[in-house]
């Protein structure tokens, strides 16, 4: 087996080569972010038809920076020294340390943590989240490559609720079905499940290719652990096989391979299948360790040559940042066959990836300082595909972004409050507000943002809901401290505005405001009844 070194050194040799027959790739024309960025203006306006976007207020700008790299708004004294900063270097400046700040890491952190977790199997799957998203903010704050991250999710073995790299596996109980199904999704935006039982119907992949996937993890299983604390699982392999196999979701458990089901004869063994790559077709022999198969599959999924691999990330984390991503289908629903728009764009941001190491924070910088990005916001989606994909997008904040805003808000930064999590220990209990908020505010982040909607549960919860009713007329809380520090009307409307939506009212805003206000006979309520108003707006919920 080779390393993924090996393949680099392949893949380079190969460009010096085909020379002429090959375009040129980041590799060779540089990884500044900046210098991509503008090669990205430059490719999506092509592809548009389209001069350059206007670029967004200042403060709009601010605002969704620190939502997709924080997690969060900026506070007011942020939003003022960042206001105050070198026009032509601020949102530079600004992005930078954000990205270099743990902040950073454990908001891309609970973005995979609700990638991973959205689609389980395994009913009790959140007993891996806290792991799994202090795993992640670890890996990502020191600066492991998603090629890394990747590797040790498809060959983690140990507890779930110790071990965070064990989540996708149990998140599908183990089984080798279910599991290459999120591996091929998630990390190559391919859905093979839909091969599982016929041909894909779109696309080329075959039943055949599904199965010689899953072939790589039936040594692979998700057992329970029953102690003295909370009940735990782990993920283990075993590459002996059982005496007895037995018939378990028309396949047979215990055996050392994996054979694919007779549908004409479910009582049958099957097909036995030999470990097998879709992407390269490279395979391994049969009776292969365990050990041996998950790593060479972690080494076939994440090489420099599997094209899938940087696609899936950068399509996905265009999507996620900019609004839309370059396949006209959802972003964990890539192939052959798939619409792509503004190619070129997409194979610059892919080889730039690849350059950099898959590196998480170059991807981030360098989206950051196109022009795509930080253009005023569409409303979803554009009729023109190639438009969307160059323009951003306006979408409602995940509910971890939502659940931080509001925490900062309403000046609610305990445990017994609204649930805030030190991320400096995993957690071993799942049950928080944090969790608790997402069962109602959450949602699949692969959707397209069209498909993202919000519900009569959710407006409830926010105009009534006791834990936001309590914080919000809390004597030490956020909103109390504005009032008394604030005793001019109009500079506690301008402050309670920049407060909860990151900007200064409008004329007309504020004169209603203010005359709201001074028309109360009590001017705290009326200062409560105002930021009450403003969390309540669609603005408050949206990343624009």
């Amino acid at each position: 087996m080779r390393s993924t070194r090996s393949h680099w050194l392949d893949l380079s040799v190969a460009i010096l080569v085909l020379g002429s027959l090959c375009p040129p790739v980041a590799i060779a024309q540089g990884l500044e972010p900046a210098e991509v960025a503008s090669d990205l203006d430059a490719l999506l306006a092509t592809a548009s038809g389209l001069p350059l976007p206007q670029q967004a207020d200042d403060g709009v700008l601010l605002r969704r920076l620190y939502l997709d790299l924080a997690g969060r708004p900026p506070q007011v004294e942020e939003l003022i020294e960042d206001l105050a900063r070198d026009p032509g270097t601020r949102f530079d400046e600004v992005t930078d340390r954000l990205i270099a700040s743990q902040e950073f890491a454990a908001n891309l952190a609970r973005y995979w943590r609700a990638t991973i977790l959205a689609r389980p199997t395994e009913p009790r799957s959140a007993i891996a989240a806290n792991s799994l998203e202090f795993y992640l903010t670890e890996a990502i704050e020191n600066g492991m490559g998603w090629d890394a991250i990747a590797r040790q999710l498809i060959t983690a073995e140990g507890s779930v609720r110790d071990d965070g790299r064990t989540a996708l596996i149990f998140a599908q109980s183990g089984k080798p079905e279910e599991t290459v199904a999120e591996v091929s999704r998630i990390f190559l935006g391919i859905q093979i499940q839909c091969a599982q039982c016929h041909n894909h119907p779109t696309e080329p992949w075959t039943r055949e290719q599904f199965h010689e996937l899953a072939a790589f993890f039936p040594r692979v299983a998700a057992r329970p652990v029953r102690g003295d604390g909370p009940i735990d699982f782990v993920v283990s392999v075993t590459d002996q096989a059982s005496p007895r196999p037995q018939r378990s979701d028309n396949r047979f458990v215990g055996t050392t391979e994996h054979y694919m089901p007779d549908l004409d004869n479910p009582d049958a063994q099957g097909t036995l299948m030999t470990p097998t790559f879709f992407v390269n077709r490279q395979s391994l022999p049969l009776g292969i360790l365990d050990e041996v198969r998950r790593n060479a599959l972690a080494d076939w999924v994440t090489e420099a040559s599997n094209p899938w691999f940087s696609r899936a990330l950068v399509n996905r984390m265009w999507a996620e940042w900019v609004g839309v991503g370059f396949y006209q289908s959802a972003v964990d629903d890539l192939g052959p066959s798939r619409g792509v728009v503004a190619e070129e764009a997409l194979r610059r941001l892919a080889d730039g990836f690849v350059a950099s190491g898959h590196d998480l924070g170059w991807l981030a910088k360098t989206i950051m300082r196109t022009r795509a990005y930080r253009s005023v916001s569409q409303s979803p989606p554009a009729s023109n595909p190639a438009h969307a994909v160059a323009r951003s997008t306006a979408r409602r904040l995940r509910s971890d972004q939502l659940f931080d805003q509001l925490q900062q808000v309403l000046g609610t930064t305990t445990d017994s409050q609204m649930g805030a999590r030190d991320l400096g220990q995993p957690q071993r209990f799942n049950v928080n507000p944090r969790m608790q908020f997402a069962t109602v505010f959450g949602f699949d982040p692969s959707l397209p943002v069209e498909e993202v909607n919000g519900s009569m549960t959710q407006v409830l919860m926010l105009m009534n809901g006791q834990q936001v009713q309590q914080a919000l007329r809390s004597p030490q809380g956020a909103v109390a401290r504005i009032h008394a520090a604030m005793p001019d009307h109009r500079a506690l409307v301008e402050r309670l505005y920049l407060h909860v939506l990151a900007r200064f009212p409008t004329d007309a805003e504020r004169a209603t405001a203010v005359r709201y206000v001074a028309g109360h006979r009590n001017r705290m309520a009326a200062t409560e009844d105002l930021a009450w108003a403003l969390i309540n707006s669609a603005e408050f919920i949206q990343r624009r």
